[in-house]
């Protein structure tokens, strides 16, 4: 007989006594390329008439082997057991049809153990095999089955007898919408079979929503009617966008803004600090004291649910403030500002004077230099952003329909602009010293105050117009009260105008 190689082999012999009982011991004997071994065989079964079954297995055969069978004066003789290959796959060709909704092209896939392939994909699969083949099966069950129930296997495909001793077998699968097994079964034309099916993970792989990372730039949390609101960050697919639209909602009043860069079949959008999205808030005609809602959303083109994928961002909420209310917030912001800023030159100033000693400005030792560095290095870390912030402040500003030529030189000339200069100027001169003072041997260590100084100086001067600039804004903000009253006065007196000539026409 002919078996696999590396099977399990079964012999089974029936002994029958021509008088009395079968023999008690039966012997296999079998010999490959050494010599005969002899295993005794066991019964199966009870004894009837004189007659008893015996087997034994033989484990993992994987030579041609001569076999001979004794039990009591019997013999069998001139048996032997032929070792064969199972026919085996020695490629697989894989490719897939993409659903509709994503184009439906012919992508090829790498044969391994477990192939990815959108969901809702048609794979075409052709096999070729080590020997000619007689028959084979291709089979498809799902990944997790039931736990009950009976086996959910689905025949694809038998090997079509005109073709049988060729070295190949194709199918075609359903679309694949779960993880699915791929079975192929093959048997040669000596009736070979392979002892497991050969297993193909089909895993059908989601098509995800949309992603959103969007952020609004130069906003807080209060805007007035007029602003223009930058939406920066991007908005992705894993297999390409359909649409994309800002909502915005205030009361009663719900509007819905496309972006028109999302078009179909794109992947990602980057909306960049260069080139935003702008949402224009002016022709909603918003009230003061409104309180208005902005989210982004997106949806791809799946189709296979019966609807897209959606997705939201964050919602933004923010207040509908007049300008002079959002004037008075910034301002606001301005004067933390400057006491973070104040707090970074007493840091500085502080570790100065301690790296003084007695005799004046002389070379410092290694602990004072140590601290001096370490507070410059925080004083340009905390310098530049305040420096940021007030740009931020100034884009607040401009976002808001808000900025005036006065505000646009304050902010950015007197203030953020000689920041940004002095920590790439004096600040990093003052921390390049102190490093190289703590570097060098004690005897010829250079003096860091200097250089320490320079920075203070400068640090200074900024915060003396920071301080006049808060003067001026606090002469500004009584001019707005002075404002506020006389509006106040003249709106009273209209209204008992209005009253007086109401009376007036009311009296007989």
């Amino acid at each position: 007989m002919v078996v696999p190689r590396g099977s399990d082999v079964e012999v089974s012999v029936r002994a029958t006594a021509a008088e009395g009982e079968p023999p008690e011991v039966v012997e296999l004997r079998t010999r490959g390329s050494g010599a005969w071994r002899s295993e005794r065989m066991g019964t199966r079964g009870g004894t009837a008439a004189a007659s008893q079954r015996y087997g034994h297995t033989l484990k993992a055969v994987g030579e041609d082997q001569a076999v001979e069978v004794r039990g009591g004066d019997a013999r069998l003789r001139g048996l032997s057991i032929s070792v064969a290959d199972p026919p085996a796959l020695a490629a697989v060709e894989l490719a897939y049809t993409l659903p509709d909704y994503l184009g439906g092209g012919s992508r090829r896939a790498a044969a391994s153990r477990t192939v990815p392939v959108p969901r809702g994909s048609v794979v075409d699969l052709t096999c070729t095999t080590t020997k000619p083949l007689a028959a084979a099966v291709i089979a498809l069950r799902p990944a997790v089955e039931r736990a009950a129930g009976p086996s959910t296997e689905q025949r694809l495909t038998d090997l079509d007898p005109a073709l049988a001793g060729g070295q190949s077998i194709a199918a075609r699968t359903p679309p694949i919408d779960a993880d699915t097994v791929v079975l192929i079964r093959l048997t040669d034309q000596a009736g070979l079979t392979n002892r497991d099916p050969v297993a193909l993970l089909l895993t059908a792989v989601a098509d995800q929503p949309p992603r959103l990372a969007l952020r609004l730039a130069g906003i807080s949390t209060a805007v007035t009617p007029q602003a223009v609101l930058p939406v920066e960050g991007t908005i992705s697919d894993d297999h390409g966008l359909a649409s994309a639209t800002v909502s915005l909602v205030a009361g009663e009043i719900a509007r819905d803004l496309p972006i028109a860069r999302v078009e179909g079949g794109v992947e990602v959008v980057k909306l960049t600090a260069e080139r935003p999205e702008l949402v224009r808030l002016a022709e909603l005609g918003l009230a003061v004291g409104t309180r208005l809602e902005v989210k982004v959303s997106a949806r791809d083109g799946c189709t296979l649910d019966g609807a897209a994928n959606g997705a939201e961002g964050d919602t933004w909420t923010l207040e509908v403030v007049s300008p002079e209310a959002l004037q008075a917030m910034l301002e606001a912001r301005e004067v933390l500002l400057r006491r973070r800023f104040e707090a970074a030159i007493d840091d500085l100033a502080k570790a100065r004077e301690l790296a003084v000693s007695v005799a004046g400005n002389v070379a410092p030792d290694d602990a004072s230099a140590r601290r001096c560095g370490e507070a410059t290095a925080r004083a340009g870390g905390e310098t530049a952003e305040i420096a940021e912030e007030f740009r931020g402040i100034h884009r607040e500003f401009a976002n808001n329909a808000a900025l005036t030529p006065e505000l646009d030189t304050r902010l950015i000339a007197e203030i953020a602009d000689p920041l940004a200069a002095m920590v790439t100027g004096e600040l990093a001169a003052a921390a390049a010293v102190c490093r190289a003072a703590s570097a060098e041997a004690a005897a010829g260590r250079r003096p860091i105050v200097p250089a320490v100084d320079a920075a203070l100086a400068r640090m200074r001067m900024v915060l003396e117009r920071m301080l006049e600039l808060e003067s001026v804004n606090e002469v500004i903000e009584r001019l707005r009260g002075v404002i506020r009253v006389q509006e106040e006065i003249r709106r009273e007196t209209l209204e008992r105008q209005r009253k007086r000539g109401r009376e007036a026409l009311e009296s007989p």
